[in-house]
């Protein structure tokens, strides 16, 4: 065997060698796009949950629709489904696949004013055993009947067990979204995802938080 023949094999071993790791860890980050979201959401409608939903995993979420002053115009009720996955990282870990599904048919008696729209986010995180659960990523979007969407954006992040917060936010540039952020972690997780619907400047918030900690 040659030198260069040498180096090359070499490099290959290197690559295969880097490559088990990277995958285990790209596998954990990737799971979500194993589910179908529209399985999910109908999962979520139909009462259909790996984990049974309490009231008190739908304690921390709520879905409204808001006028252009930030009043209320309707309360939207929110459906949930969690999916368990064994986490690629360790055994004594669990990743949880949660879909949060807010459905909002909102007519003005007398007018044409409708909000006819479906907000949904679904958070995926790690449940690390201790007080700093792992965010994986966020991920969601909006349908809207015979109307256009604006004004899209996600805000996202962690509390510790005391109360401190860390968040960013994202705008939305299209009607669906995937967030991957790196190295946010925290007792409690959670989203919370805002449009505004064009035909009536009227917004659609849904805000979501993990519930499932060890």
């Amino acid at each position: 065997m040659n030198k260069k023949s040498f180096l090359c094999m070499l490099l290959i071993a290197c690559f295969l060698m880097c490559g088990v790791p990277f995958d285990a860890y790209a596998a954990e980050r990737a799971t979500p796009t194993l589910f179908d979201p529209d399985t999910e959401i109908e999962n979520a409608l139909n009462g259909v949950s790996d984990i049974p939903i309490t009231k008190s995993m739908l304690d921390g979420v709520s879905a409204k629709i808001s006028d252009k002053n930030g009043n209320v115009v309707e309360d939207v009720h929110v459906d949930m489904t969690i999916r368990k996955v064994a986490s690629a990282r360790s055994v004594a870990d669990t990743m949880y696949v949660a879909t949060y599904v807010a459905r909002s048919n909102k007519t003005d008696s007398g007018t044409t004013t409708r909000d006819n729209v479906v907000a949904t986010v679904t958070v995926t995180w790690t449940d690390v055993l201790g007080m700093k659960n792992q965010l994986v990523n966020v991920s969601g979007g909006w349908t809207v009947e015979d109307d256009t969407l604006s004004g899209r954006k996600v805000e996202y992040g962690s509390r510790s067990l005391n109360g401190e917060a860390y968040a960013e936010t994202e705008k939305i540039y299209s009607n669906s979204f995937i967030i991957s952020p790196e190295d946010i972690v925290g007792y409690t997780l959670y989203a919370k995802s805002t449009a505004t619907i064009d035909s009536t400047g009227n917004a659609i918030t849904l805000y979501v938080e993990s519930k499932i900690t060890t």
